[in-house]
């Protein structure tokens, strides 16, 4: 069975508007170009010109190829598509079915990538980029490039050039994630001591690892004034009950603003505090105030120690008491085996009288 073959020209119009025969071919004389009419479909279908056909090498290369698109000689292969699929050859067809797409560089300082664009401007960019390690690049222009994540390929330690934000995060060697509170960074160990490290190298100055807690009012992108009583850090402990974690902390170290901080007053104070066995409530039970003054059982200490309560010392004998000296000037101590002690004047042991005792710097004296 054949179809004759009939020829007929139109302006690209004329031939928009012509529904041909079926296999009658009809030519464009606008755009000069065939077109093929199925007897249906008005316009037809218009076939390439010669030009747009890209001539392949001796060995089948294409020089350039554009899907859903003109081709692109800056871009040899232009795609043109809501969905691109690279689907596996399964088994059964003789594939392993596994896919994978491979970049391959010439060398390490070149790069292998791919590129994020918006208005075929970048902005995101991974792969290997300029070395062997794994990047992750943003840029906010095109121009501007930010290596957020830098994977090195000889250890896979990963460097984050600009920090990281949570809004809760978790470093889990078990494996088994628990519930935490928005905000949190967690690490847990296996079994075992569990440790945070902080490193410091200061080559020929001095290093200074350091945990550093900043606190302000308003938010991260208009801060206000730290206000008196704001926390400023707090290193706290919790432990694991009948069903579950405690919900708040059960032993607690603040670092508190003690007033409403300027740029010239800054004022701040250190608490401490514990929970009373056979109870669930966090006190406190010591500070180290604005002033350096200590307070124990007392949240207003009025002296460099000021106790709200009982202080012992320990017990010597007045043979096994330390050395008088400048240095031990002011301590305190109790002696059990003093001999008819008298107020002020230094001691006999081998008695058997309980007597508080201080140092004058060059004896022990009782008192």
């Amino acid at each position: 069975m054949s179809e004759q073959l009939q020829l007929r020209r139109g302006t690209a119009a004329q031939v928009a508007a012509f529904t041909g025969a079926q296999g009658e071919v009809v030519v464009d004389t606008t755009n000069n170009r065939p077109v093929v009419q199925d007897g249906t479909t008005a316009g037809g279908f218009a076939a390439a010109k010669l030009a747009e056909i890209v001539p392949a090498g001796g060995n089948g290369q294409l020089a350039a190829l554009g899907i859903g698109t003109a081709v692109d000689p800056g871009n040899p292969l232009s795609v043109a598509a809501d969905n691109i699929l690279f689907n596996d050859v399964p088994t059964a067809s003789g594939g392993t079915g596994d896919v994978r797409v491979k970049i391959n560089k010439a060398a390490a300082t070149n790069t292998a990538s791919f590129l994020y664009q918006d208005a075929f401007s970048g902005r995101a960019e991974i792969g290997l980029c300029g070395d062997d390690n794994f990047h992750f690049k943003v840029s906010p222009d095109g121009s501007t490039w930010y290596d957020a994540l830098d994977i090195a390929s000889s250890s896979g330690v990963v460097t984050a050039s600009f920090g990281l934000v949570a809004a809760s995060a978790i470093f889990n060697a078990t494996g088994t994630p628990l519930a935490m509170p928005s905000g949190c960074l967690l690490y847990t160990a296996a079994s075992g001591p569990n440790l945070c490290i902080v490193e410091s190298y200061g080559g020929a100055s001095a290093p200074t690892p350091a945990y550093v807690g900043r606190g302000a009012r308003g938010t991260a992108a208009s801060p206000s004034s730290t206000q008196a009583g704001d926390t400023l850090l707090a290193f706290g402990g919790r432990g694991y009950g009948a069903t579950g974690f405690s919900a708040s902390n059960r032993m607690k170290i603040n670092f508190i603003a003690s007033q409403n901080w300027t740029d010239a007053a800054q004022g701040s104070y250190i608490n401490f505090q514990v929970t009373a066995n056979g109870t669930t409530i966090l006190a406190e039970a010591a500070r180290f105030d604005q002033s350096g003054y200590l307070g124990v059982g007392t949240t207003t200490p009025q002296c460099s120690v000021d106790v709200n309560g009982l202080v012992r010392t320990a017990a010597y004998t007045v043979a096994t008491l330390p050395a008088a000296s400048a240095s031990l000037a002011g301590a305190r101590a109790l002696v059990t085996d003093a001999a008819s002690p008298v107020f002020l004047a230094t001691l006999t042991g081998g008695g058997a009288t309980k007597c508080p005792v201080f140092c004058d710097g060059s004896a022990w004296r009782a008192g």
